[in-house]
């Protein structure tokens, strides 16, 4: 065993994770974000100043019943903002 120890435990209707799995899931999220972290530098998103496109998949039904409402809501606050809807 790569860890010395039983991750999982078979039961008749599952996996059940033993408690080093526990254990281990903490230590490694910590690690886990440590090196996110280090390789994504702090990326900060104020919508207020975004400019660019923005392409929304959907149906047609859902573009129906929220695009009117969107486009009208970032037409005058977001000029530089493009919006293409894709079905």
């Amino acid at each position: 065993m790569l860890f010395d120890d039983e991750l999982f435990i078979r039961t008749p209707s599952e996996m059940r994770p033993t408690e080093r799995v526990d254990e281990l899931a903490v230590e490694l999220g910590d690690i886990l974000a440590s090196i996110e972290r280090i390789i994504y530098p702090e990326i900060t998103f104020d919508p207020r100043s975004f400019e660019g496109e923005v392409i929304i998949g959907t149906s047609d039904y859902a573009a129906w019943s929220f695009f009117h409402t969107l486009l009208h809501a970032l037409s005058d606050s977001h000029q530089n903002t493009f919006i293409y809807k894709m079905s």
